[in-house]
């Protein structure tokens, strides 16, 4: 074999792909790229530079404004973190520029956010809108299946794996994300003696990293990247943690602390409804969070309890609804869905009484629209729905999906399936909800 031809093959530095493959390279001094990878990298400098110029022209007001169309309601806490975003982004130099540079320009410390509100408020919904708004990587991380060093269970560092995966693998986007750590409230301290390796401890191992703190993107066993590669590491003292939990008991303890009106032993306390029930960080301490942690979060929202008038408002306002949602589920099979003003109001009222927030409307709206769904794209295009408040009702009462449809009369009026006997005995019947009424046959071929 002549020199020539044992000359070493040109490799791709980022996909590993040699020169005999069809895709051609372009070679430099010691280095090759493909042209799938320069078209590639090409995208990604437009991505970072379009959402560069995007986040450079935000303000607070233009935060809370995208936040009030995808979230109802909580108007005081969506203005608080709308600045503590603000400030956060314009800390790391995301947003905003300096009018007149200063010679010493004070060091702006790190602000976490810590959010406490009932389930269904909206917690992790403000948090993931404001990081597509940004157009910054997003997490969210359940610290309840983290534990301390030592014990079975996911490690502090799989939240920031999971951020770089999020930033598909670009860590130095993922050193500028959002982590929303869930469920922070169930770190509480137990009581003394038990024995606490998801709690406390988990509380300990976290306040490097909200500080900020290089850390190794290995995992406990040691696996990452090819074999023999030296493990990477991140910074994470430009990531945002916005932590959340239901805090259940907490506005006792702000009752007992500010809003009490009892004298003598053993007087009860009463909340005085005139005065603020906003948490403090005592609060937060007394309900068993570590002094330290709680620290680490200078910036602390609280979220209301949503009552009716809310809960029926998202069922139809917010950007890309649940009514939306379903509505386009049945026009890709080519039926037109419609809910009367009063079912729309039945569903609210069923979600307030399961006091499960905004999550509990989904799940009514399953149950009421189960069996349509599986039977409609048996059906002639061009069926116009309409649900009705006795739908909803006999959902919620029988708790269970919608049953076979019977043909449709012709005067439209609604049909009603009669019980059907269940399992292999036959011995009990299940209580199934009406069909919602076929209002009109559009012709087929018609838009829906």
């Amino acid at each position: 074999m002549t020199p020539s031809l044992r000359r070493k093959l040109a490799y791709c530095s980022f996909c590993g792909v040699n020169e005999l493959a069809a895709v051609p390279l372009i070679t430099g001094t010691g280095t090759a790229i493909c042209v799938d990878c320069a078209k590639a990298g090409i995208a990604a400098v437009e991505g970072r530079r379009r959402r560069r110029n995007t986040s450079g022209r935000l303000t607070p007001s233009m935060l809370l404004a995208r936040l009030d169309e995808h979230v109802i309601a909580q108007g005081a806490a969506k203005r608080a973190l709308s600045v503590a975003v603000y400030n956060h982004f314009k800390r790391i130099g995301k947003i905003g520029e300096r009018s007149q540079p200063s010679d010493r320009p004070a060091r702006l410390a790190k602000s976490n956010i810590l959010m406490a509100g009932p389930s269904g408020t909206g917690k992790t919904l403000l948090a993931e809108t404001l990081a597509v708004t940004l157009g910054v990587p997003f997490v969210v991380a359940d610290v309840t299946s983290i534990t301390q060093a030592g014990y079975a269970g996911e490690d502090t560092e799989s939240i920031f794996r999971r951020l770089v995966t999020a930033a598909d693998g670009d860590v130095a986007a993922a050193q500028h994300g959002i982590v929303f750590l869930d469920e922070v409230d169930k770190l509480a301290k137990r009581e003394a003696g038990a024995l606490d390796v998801s709690g406390e401890g988990v509380q300990q191992s976290l306040l490097k990293v909200l500080e900020g703190t290089e850390v190794s993107l290995a995992t406990r066993s040691g696996a990452d990247g090819p074999a023999g590669s030296e493990a990477r590491r991140m910074d994470t003292s430009n990531i945002l943690f916005i932590a959340g939990g239901a805090f259940v008991g907490l506005d006792e303890i702000v009752a007992e602390r500010g809003n009490s009106r009892g004298i003598g032993f053993g007087a009860r306390v009463v909340p005085d409804p005139e005065t603020t029930t906003d948490a403090e960080p005592q609060d937060l301490i007394s309900y068993g969070l570590l002094p330290e942690f709680v620290g680490r979060f200078p910036v602390v929202v609280q979220l209301e309890q949503l009552g009716l008038a809310e809960l029926r408002r998202i069922i139809s306002e917010p950007v890309d609804s649940l009514l939306a949602q379903y509505e386009e589920l049945f026009r890709l099979d080519g039926h037109v869905l419609s809910f009367t003003e009063e079912a729309l109001t039945a569903v609210a009222e069923s979600a307030q009484s399961r006091q499960t927030g905004a999550r509990g409307l989904r799940a009514i709206l399953e149950s009421t629209l189960l069996g349509l769904m599986f039977h409609s794209p048996d059906w002639d295009p061009g069926q116009r729905l309409v649900v009705e408040a006795r739908h909803i009702t006999a959902a919620v009462a029988a708790d269970s999906a919608m049953p076979a449809p019977a043909p449709a009369s012709p005067e439209g009026e609604a049909q009603t399936s009669p019980s059907f006997e269940a399992g292999p005995n036959r011995e009990h019947t299940e209580r199934r909800a009406p069909l919602p009424r076929v209002v009109q046959a559009v012709a087929p071929g018609r838009p829906v």
